[in-house]
Protein backbone atom coordinates (compact mmCIF):
# COMPACT_ATOMS: atom_id res chain seq x y z
CA UNK A 1 0.00 0.00 0.00
CA UNK A 2 1.51 3.18 -0.78
CA UNK A 3 2.06 5.68 1.66
CA UNK A 4 1.51 9.59 1.33
CA UNK A 5 3.71 11.98 3.52
CA UNK A 6 1.23 15.18 4.69
CA UNK A 7 2.34 17.83 6.72
CA UNK A 8 0.15 19.62 8.74
CA UNK A 9 1.15 22.00 11.35
CA UNK A 10 4.60 20.93 11.13
CA UNK A 11 4.06 17.61 11.62
CA UNK A 12 4.64 14.28 8.81
CA UNK A 13 1.86 12.04 8.90
CA UNK A 14 1.67 8.67 6.83
CA UNK A 15 -1.36 8.20 5.67
CA UNK A 16 -2.77 6.20 2.79
CA UNK A 17 -3.35 7.76 -0.28
CA UNK A 18 -6.70 8.03 -1.65
CA UNK A 19 -7.47 5.07 -4.49
CA UNK A 20 -9.36 5.97 -7.40
CA UNK A 21 -12.59 5.06 -6.43
CA UNK A 22 -12.64 7.26 -3.32
CA UNK A 23 -12.84 10.06 -5.73
CA UNK A 24 -15.77 8.23 -7.75
CA UNK A 25 -18.81 7.63 -6.20
CA UNK A 26 -21.47 9.76 -6.96
CA UNK A 27 -23.50 10.99 -4.18
CA UNK A 28 -27.49 10.96 -4.58
CA UNK A 29 -29.40 14.09 -3.98
CA UNK A 30 -32.60 14.42 -1.75
CA UNK A 31 -34.71 14.11 -4.96
CA UNK A 32 -33.26 10.83 -6.76
CA UNK A 33 -33.17 9.33 -2.84
CA UNK A 34 -36.85 10.51 -2.62
CA UNK A 35 -37.56 8.80 -6.19
CA UNK A 36 -35.50 5.67 -5.17
CA UNK A 37 -37.72 4.98 -2.43
CA UNK A 38 -40.44 5.84 -4.02
CA UNK A 39 -39.69 3.41 -6.65
CA UNK A 40 -38.96 0.80 -3.93
CA UNK A 41 -41.46 0.84 -1.61
CA UNK A 42 -43.52 -2.06 -1.97
CA UNK A 43 -39.74 -3.94 -2.96
CA UNK A 44 -39.47 -6.69 0.43
CA UNK A 45 -36.18 -5.23 0.97
CA UNK A 46 -37.18 -1.63 1.28
CA UNK A 47 -36.84 -1.51 4.97
CA UNK A 48 -33.03 -2.28 4.34
CA UNK A 49 -33.05 0.68 1.12
CA UNK A 50 -34.12 2.96 3.74
CA UNK A 51 -31.75 1.92 6.16
CA UNK A 52 -29.03 1.70 3.55
CA UNK A 53 -30.05 5.74 2.52
CA UNK A 54 -30.12 6.66 5.95
CA UNK A 55 -27.57 5.05 8.05
CA UNK A 56 -24.60 4.68 5.70
CA UNK A 57 -24.19 0.94 6.94
CA UNK A 58 -21.78 -0.60 4.98
CA UNK A 59 -23.66 -3.71 2.90
CA UNK A 60 -22.15 -6.42 4.64
CA UNK A 61 -23.53 -4.87 7.47
CA UNK A 62 -26.70 -4.70 6.60
CA UNK A 63 -26.51 -8.53 5.63
CA UNK A 64 -25.47 -9.21 9.19
CA UNK A 65 -28.60 -7.82 10.09
CA UNK A 66 -31.02 -10.29 12.88
CA UNK A 67 -34.43 -9.61 14.18
CA UNK A 68 -32.37 -9.71 17.73
CA UNK A 69 -30.84 -6.50 16.61
CA UNK A 70 -33.44 -4.51 15.85
CA UNK A 71 -35.13 -2.70 19.09
CA UNK A 72 -38.80 -1.20 18.43
CA UNK A 73 -38.75 -0.26 21.81
CA UNK A 74 -35.74 1.98 21.71
CA UNK A 75 -35.87 2.77 17.91
CA UNK A 76 -32.39 1.43 17.64
CA UNK A 77 -30.70 -1.06 15.47
CA UNK A 78 -27.27 -2.83 16.98
CA UNK A 79 -24.55 -3.29 14.41
CA UNK A 80 -22.75 -6.80 15.74
CA UNK A 81 -21.55 -8.42 12.98
CA UNK A 82 -20.76 -7.95 8.64
CA UNK A 83 -21.29 -10.99 6.26
CA UNK A 84 -18.71 -10.76 3.45
CA UNK A 85 -17.68 -13.10 0.77
CA UNK A 86 -13.99 -14.17 0.97
CA UNK A 87 -11.96 -17.07 -0.09
CA UNK A 88 -11.00 -18.88 -3.31
CA UNK A 89 -14.49 -20.29 -3.54
CA UNK A 90 -16.45 -17.08 -2.40
CA UNK A 91 -17.93 -18.17 1.10
CA UNK A 92 -19.93 -15.91 3.02
CA UNK A 93 -18.25 -15.39 6.39
CA UNK A 94 -19.47 -13.92 9.08
CA UNK A 95 -16.99 -10.80 10.62
CA UNK A 96 -16.65 -8.07 13.30
CA UNK A 97 -18.20 -4.90 12.07
CA UNK A 98 -16.21 -2.37 10.01
CA UNK A 99 -16.22 0.09 13.10
CA UNK A 100 -13.03 2.25 14.33
CA UNK A 101 -12.95 -0.02 17.66
CA UNK A 102 -14.35 -3.04 15.84
CA UNK A 103 -16.94 -3.24 18.33
CA UNK A 104 -20.67 -3.28 17.84
CA UNK A 105 -22.32 0.18 17.93
CA UNK A 106 -25.90 0.93 18.00
CA UNK A 107 -27.95 3.05 15.16
CA UNK A 108 -30.87 5.32 15.96
CA UNK A 109 -33.68 5.39 13.51
CA UNK A 110 -35.96 7.50 12.49
CA UNK A 111 -39.39 7.14 13.23
CA UNK A 112 -40.64 6.35 9.67
CA UNK A 113 -37.38 3.69 9.39
CA UNK A 114 -38.02 1.89 12.64
CA UNK A 115 -41.82 1.44 11.60
CA UNK A 116 -40.90 -0.06 7.72
CA UNK A 117 -38.55 -2.53 10.12
CA UNK A 118 -41.69 -3.23 12.18
CA UNK A 119 -43.34 -4.48 9.05
CA UNK A 120 -40.68 -5.90 7.06
CA UNK A 121 -40.12 -9.97 6.31
CA UNK A 122 -36.51 -9.07 5.25
CA UNK A 123 -34.22 -9.54 8.55
CA UNK A 124 -32.90 -12.93 9.19
CA UNK A 125 -34.62 -15.38 11.72
CA UNK A 126 -31.31 -17.16 12.08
Amino acid sequence: MRKALLEEGGIVLSARMPRLTDRLRPEWTLEETNTFLTHVHSDRLYALWRLLLVTGLHRGELAGLKWEDFDPATGTVRVVRQRVVEGDHSMVREKRPKSPNDHARQVSLHALTGQSFSRSPCLSQA
